[in-house]
């Protein structure tokens, strides 16, 4: 067995190469065990090149819609430059995370992992392929073996729920989030797809499809990892912590989507700074889940923060409500892009603002000002002195405090 690291790490998405990073930062020995591809799911497959895709429709819906901006010419698109575009893109970034990991001088074992008691794991050979940085290898490349640390943390993230009895195949069936739930039963014909769906009075009825996309959500990557005989508390496949990352067994931590929801990117790289702290010695709050911001990628873009009005109102706090819509904003009207909404939610009695929620243009990169302002207790009265640029579309921020307390200028 090799000399005992300070903290390893399992799993090097958003959670495990960022609380490696931060736990460098600190001095700590530290090691990453990864099986398959550096960066997790969200750098290789989902998160980044999916929005790489989306980019490309984007541009090809402005481009269709070139005559209400005074151009001409038909677009056409490439499918096989789209997706090798944004194969491209996730192997860049694939190989920053190795070049991260070599610069913090972090060692890198490869292979499926299981702890066998608390501070020891064995590392398997694995038998997926796995996507090494071609430029900048990390610092140490180690394979199967025993190693021991101080400290464990899980960071093994997520992986799309399958339909029971048919796989999917990347051509007729895609998987994401929840839905489908009075599917009874998908049949894959030699053509189309057929599903029995069942209405709630009961009857049967068939649908019958080119292709079905499944969105029956995702589960924690927590098998094979050793918890059950280690005895770690799991309720429904989610590793219980304590909301810094400390599970019930010492020495042994948590942190992304295998800690639970919201399971997204940033709350786990967030997670997983935090973790490392308190490993560190340093102080910390658990991970307030009020303060991670959710975001859709879609046309039109949704995003949205805190409290929503109704959750508000079951609580019994006394609210106003500001709204201003994109299409009295310069800046929209510009773009062409006049459909959306922004909505404000302040505690009428103390001014702070408690929930945000925008639809339109850009509103997952407008969100994180909101935030900002409820990290930092901003009232209502600070909001409104704060100096917005002319003309962009957070402007349709400050309106919509304007808003709430009567004051709106342009609507």
């Amino acid at each position: 067995m090799s000399e005992p690291y300070d903290l390893i790490i399992i799993g090097s998405g958003p959670a495990g190469y960022v609380a490696a990073i931060r736990a460098a930062q600190l001095g700590l020995k530290t090691a990453v065990v990864e099986r398959e591809h550096l960066g997790g799911i969200c750098l290789n497959w989902g998160c980044i090149p999916t929005k790489t895709l989306l980019r490309s429709a984007e541009i090809y819906r402005l481009a269709k819609a070139g005559m209400e901006f005074g151009l001409t010419g038909q677009p056409g698109f490439d499918l096989h430059r789209i997706i090798a575009r944004s194969r491209e893109t996730a192997a860049r970034l694939n190989e920053g995370v190795g070049f991260l990991i070599k610069k913090n001088k972090i060692d890198l074992i490869w292979g499926q992992a299981r702890i066998l008691a608390p501070g020891e794991i064995s590392v398997g050979e694995t038998t997926k392929s796995a996507i090494l940085p071609q430029a900048s290898p990390p610092k140490i490349t180690k394979g199967a073996g025993r190693y021991s640390a101080k400290n464990i943390m899980i960071a093994t993230g997520a992986r799309p729920r399958v339909l029971n009895g048919i796989e999917p195949d990347g051509h007729l069936i895609w998987t994401y989030f929840d839905a489908l739930k009075r599917v009874s039963k998908i049949e894959k014909e030699t053509d189309f797809v057929s599903a029995t769906i069942k209405s709630p009075q009961g009857l049967y009825e068939a649908i019958e499809a080119d292709r079905v996309l499944s969105a029956v959500g995702v589960v924690a990557n927590v098998e094979n990892l050793g918890l059950e005989e280690l005895g770690v508390d799991l309720a429904r496949g989610i590793i219980q912590t304590d909301g810094t990352g400390r599970t019930n067994i010492s020495g042994l931590y948590a942190v992304g989507d295998v800690a639970g929801g919201p399971m997204l990117a940033h709350k786990a790289a967030h997670e997983g700074v935090i973790c490392v702290d308190m490993i560190a010695g340093i102080a910390r709050e658990p991970l307030d889940k009020m303060r991670i911001p959710g975001c859709v990628y879609a046309y039109p873009q949704v995003a949205s923060v805190g409290l929503s009005e109704e959750k508000a109102k079951k609580l019994g706090i006394n609210i106003r409500i500001g709204r201003f819509p994109y299409r009295a904003n310069g800046k929209a009207l510009a773009l062409g892009e006049a459909e959306g909404l922004v909505k404000t939610i302040f505690n009428a009695q103390s001014g702070a603002l408690i929930g945000a929620h925008l639809i339109g243009a850009e509103a997952t990169e407008l969100i994180h000002g909101f935030l900002i302002a409820m990290n930092l207790e901003t009232t209502e009265q600070e909001l409104m002195e704060t100096i917005f640029p002319h003309p962009t579309l957070s402007e349709t921020m400050l309106e919509s405090v304007y808003d709430a307390f009567g004051r709106a200028l342009h609507i």
